[in-house]
Formats: structure tokens, sequence, C-alpha cells
């Protein structure tokens, strides 16, 4: 397109926003003497209208009321967004233009690469620079729009193998099938379930049963798995039979509270034992499988975007390679929470260790 044609293009449009005028002016300026700004603008607004992509952005923000046609101008505005986004990353037109071409060819992101257990966005991004900027770009993107998360539509958006799943916080994609995402921005991890019981609850289990291991407790609001075996190994020593089977049924029934019977008696099982890190590895895998099961995902993708680093565990026993291995560190779960039920749940945190 030729730039007095592209200046026609841009004429057509009803209503131009304020970001896109931004955008026309930034790119034209690169080279306006041979016009690569504006061919670099025009292939950027092709490639996110492609059927491919224009559809990804509109199942991912798009849901009209049923009966109701499209409105075109909500899809145009996300474009525009998008746009300006790539168009922000630095670097030169021939980088631009070469990612562009993959993009629209489905080839910028390596599938292959989600099913190593530890891998990076350089390798999943074929160690293409602009790709890799572009990915971190639109992180944010989407976040919040059908209760989604931070992340999910930067992935589906980069790949036609990756989709937005329906539900919450889930993409699918080929060669896995549906993959809970669990993204770190900044710090902190992935929680491993939401909800939770009310504090109250689990009180008064031991109040009813266990006051003298309330009493250990000295006044705290939240004790977590390993520092709960503690109290037991104080309250109720072993080997002795009685004090075990007691250790045992307080914490099956704490725990069922938020494991339900499937998960809350086996992980009170280990509860006999007074090796607090055996004791909380155990729990820590089965709230893996718990959280595998009610989310009904195939393997669970937990990305720090800061480090570039991207983790993929389909089993429990993935995920305790992975921290054994310290690629990530496990934060256990509470006995008994404060105030934030889903304390309740263990928590991943990406470490620096490289992939």
């Amino acid at each position: 397109m030729r730039y007095k044609e592209f200046k026609k293009f841009l004429a057509e449009y009803k209503g131009i926003s304020q970001a896109k005028k931004d955008i026309i002016q930034r790119i034209v300026d690169l080279d306006p003497k041979d016009e690569l700004g504006a061919k670099l603008l025009d292939r950027i607004f092709k490639v996110l209208n492609s059927d491919d992509i224009g559809g990804k952005i509109q199942k991912a923000f798009i849901n009209p009321t049923v009966g109701e046609p499209f409105a075109p101008n909500v899809l145009q505005q996300h474009i525009n967004n998008i746009a300006e986004i790539i168009s922000r990353v630095d670097t030169d037109y021939k980088s631009m233009n070469a990612f562009l071409k993959i993009l629209a060819k489905g080839d910028a992101i390596n599938l292959g690469e989600f099913k190593k257990p530890v891998t990076s966005f350089t390798a999943i991004c074929n160690n293409n620079a602009v790709a890799i900027k572009v990915l971190g770009a639109l992180v944010g993107y989407g976040q919040g729009a059908k209760r989604k998360g931070p992340g999910e539509f930067a992935l589906a958006f980069m790949s036609p193998g990756i989709r937005m799943a329906e539900g919450q916080g889930d993409i699918e994609i080929d060669g896995i099938g549906k993959v809970e995402l669990k993204a770190e921005t900044t710090q902190g991890g992935g929680r491993l379930g939401m909800g939770g019981p009310s504090r109250d609850s689990q009180v008064a289990i031991l109040q009813a049963e266990a006051p003298e291991l309330l009493q250990a407790m000295g006044g705290k609001k939240s004790v977590n798995i390993p520092t709960m075996v503690d109290k037991m190994n104080d309250v109720y020593p072993l080997p002795n039979a009685k004090n075990k089977n007691k250790r045992i049924d307080i914490a099956t029934k704490v725990l069922t509270l938020t494991f339900g019977k499937d998960f809350g008696p086996a992980m009170g099982q280990y509860f006999g034992e007074s090796d607090r890190n055996v004791v909380a590895a155990n729990v820590f895998a089965l709230n893996f499988e718990h959280y595998k099961n009610e989310d009904d995902f195939n393997a669970l993708c937990f990305i720090n975007f800061p480090m570039g680093k991207i983790m993929t565990a389909k089993s429990a026993k993935d995920i305790l390679a992975l921290i054994k291995a310290g690629h990530v560190t496990p934060s256990h779960g509470a006995f008994i929470h404060s105030t934030q039920a889903a304390e309740v749940f263990g928590q991943l945190k990406a470490t620096k260790m490289k992939a």
C-alpha cells in the first residue's frame, strides 16, 4: 500500500481514536522518506484483522447478547490497542516485519517446549527477540475480561495452537490439552486452589477435640502444615499409638473441610508421622491432585514473566520433582488460616534457577 493510499485507507475509519492517531504518527515517523512506517502499520493491522488472530480477539473479549449482531467497532478498538502495544516494542523495521510474517504463519511459538518440565521464553519463541518482547508486552492485556488471568491472551494471541478455553483461568495447548495457567508478573506465586473453609469451622474442631493443641498455637492466628506437625509432636508425641490415632483424626477432620472426603482422609494419614518435611511434601502433592481434580485440567503451566521462565507439571510427581530440582519453592498451606481462606492451599513460587 502506497503512502497516499494508506492515508486514504485511514480516512475511511470513522471516529478514529486518539490512540490510533498516536500509532500512525509514531510508526509513519520511523521512516517517512520511503514509507516504511506506513507499510509496517498497514501490515500490523492486516495481521490483527486476519481470521485467526481477529477471531481470537473476538472470542477473548466480545460476548454479545444472543441474537444481537457483533459490533465491529468493539473489535476494532481492541485491535487498535494491541497494535499500539506492538508498535511500542523496541526493535527495527526489518525485525518487526519478520516477526509479523511468522506471527501470521502461526510459527511464533514452539508448542513442543511446553511439554518440557522447564523451559524459557527464549526457547518457546524460537530465540526471536521481537517475539519475546511482544509476549512480555501483552502479558497484562485482557486480564479480568471474562475472568481471565495474566498471560492467557498473550499466549493465545501468539499461536493458533493455543486457545483461551471457556471457563476460568484456562488455556488449551495442542498436544497437551486443557492447561491451568499460573502466571507471576511481579512477585508472589500460584495457589493450588480457591475458596476454603471459614477459620471458625477449623478452630471449632480443635476446641471440641484438641484444646491443648489450640493452646500450643500460642495465640497465633495462622499455622501452616509443617508447624502444625511440630505442635503435634509436642502435644501428641509418637510412637504412642493413641497419640498417632489422635493426630490422624484431628488432621483428617480439619483438612476434610478444605479438601473433601476424597482427599482430606488421605492427607490426614500422613500426620501419623513425626517428620514435618515428609508430612508437608505429601500433603502438598495431594493438594495438587485435588486442584487438578477440581478444575479438570491436563497440566499446570507455571510462568514467571520477569524471569522468562516456564514450568509444566502434569502430576504431583512432576511438581515434587520441580521442587526437588530447585526450580520452584513451595509455600505450604495453612492448617489453620488467619483471615484469608485461600491460605489453606499450597502456593508455588519460581526460583531464579535457569531452565
